[in-house]
């Protein structure tokens, strides 16, 4: 009898990423028999998203924007409708609790991507209450997803035992394979330039000022590079700020936010990934997207040696000291002369196809 999931995500994929997992598995759980329904918030983005990575065959079912006691009755509604065998929660958070009125009790499952009690900048209000469903999940769930090896270690000592399984993001095999289409809106000067690319959060706490300044650390050697940022942030306007007043415009594009899907161009022009990363329980916990993001086009790609990096790359990593805009500056300066373009990696380890398959073999065993 074919099984049926229904991911229930919020928000918009812009500025919540933790749908990336839905719209990723939906395409390999269905052909892997499962009958798969998707809960998103009707956005522009979300429409866009989930057409281009899912098929015919995945059931989308669009909540107008509200507040949240409302989204949670849209949802509701939507879950009586389909009577799914499984529930994925895409994040544990107030809006994807469906406290009561299902019809049918399903299998519950819920999604950890980050640990945000953790977090320094959020205030001690929200970290309160992030605190109190992180341990409340455990009750609620059934089984847990964790996308970094330290959730699942911090989850694993909690009580109640749950099955938990460890399952990190992962890139589209669908997206990767549109790596040679022609975006019109994203231009790279000076083409014959080594090209780095940051994509993320422009902000202090992403590293915005480390690459910054080894940017211009590395002009005093060579100034056959360009690095451009991708992404929006509250330190946006600064960095354009220090490129402006530091005269190095020659060398520093700072983009602003790009589509996801139009970063596909520019990610298959890029020469060489920059993704910093702190010593921090907020990046031990994280599950760095782009890292997975970057993997298939098997360039260099420069970071920390820090939670999934670790993971991912083990003792072969391009690693720089954490914070420091000179490491980080001899890290880029090493890639330039040693003409390092091509870096294979496992990448049948890392698509989606594989980790719905994990997933699959988690619920059934």
């Amino acid at each position: 009898m074919q099984q049926t999931i229904c991911f229930i995500t919020t928000g918009d994929i812009k500025t919540n990423a933790a749908s990336k997992r839905a719209l990723g598995m939906a395409n390999p759980l269905g052909e892997l028999g499962w009958q798969v329904h998707i809960i998103m918030q009707d956005t522009d983005e979300n429409h866009i998203k989930s057409k281009i990575e899912c098929n015919n065959n995945i059931a989308f079912h669009f909540f107008p924007t509200s507040g949240s006691i409302k989204e949670i009755w849209y949802k509701r509604t939507i879950l009586n409708t389909i009577k799914p065998d499984y529930i994925y929660l895409c994040g544990f958070v107030v809006r994807n609790i469906i406290p009561f009125g299902i019809s049918k009790k399903p299998n519950i499952i819920i999604e950890h991507s980050e640990l945000t009690s953790s977090i320094p900048l959020v205030s001690k209000t929200n970290k309160l209450k992030a605190l109190l469903l992180e341990s409340y999940s455990k009750w609620y769930a059934d089984e847990l997803i964790c996308a970094s090896k330290y959730l699942y270690n911090y989850y694993l000592k909690k009580k109640p035992l749950k099955k938990i399984l460890y399952l990190p993001y992962a890139f589209n095999d669908e997206l990767y394979k549109k790596k040679g289409e022609v975006i019109d809106n994203v231009h790279l000067n000076g083409k014959s330039l080594h090209v780095f690319l940051y994509v993320g959060s422009i902000t202090h706490n992403y590293g915005l000022f480390t690459m910054l300044e080894a940017c211009a650390e590395l002009l005093k050697h060579t100034a056959n590079f360009k690095l451009i940022l991708a992404g929006t942030g509250k330190d946006l306007d600064k960095a354009r700020e220090f490129v402006t007043l530091t005269g190095i415009t020659d060398n520093i594009e700072v983009l602003g936010y790009v589509d996801e899907i139009k970063l596909i161009d520019l990610f298959a022009q890029t020469d060489c990934f920059i993704a910093p990363l702190h010593n921090t329980i907020q990046d031990w916990a994280r599950c760095p997207s782009k890292l997975f993001m970057y993997l298939p086009y098997e360039k260099p790609i420069i970071t920390c040696r820090i939670g999934e990096a670790i993971e991912i790359f083990g003792d072969d990593g391009h690693y720089f000291e954490i914070n420091s805009a000179k490491s980080l500056s001899d890290k880029m300066n090493w890639v330039l002369e040693n003409k390092i373009t091509e870096v294979k990696y496992n990448i049948a380890l890392h698509t989606w196809n594989y980790r719905a398959r994990q997933f699959h073999q988690f619920l059934v065993s």
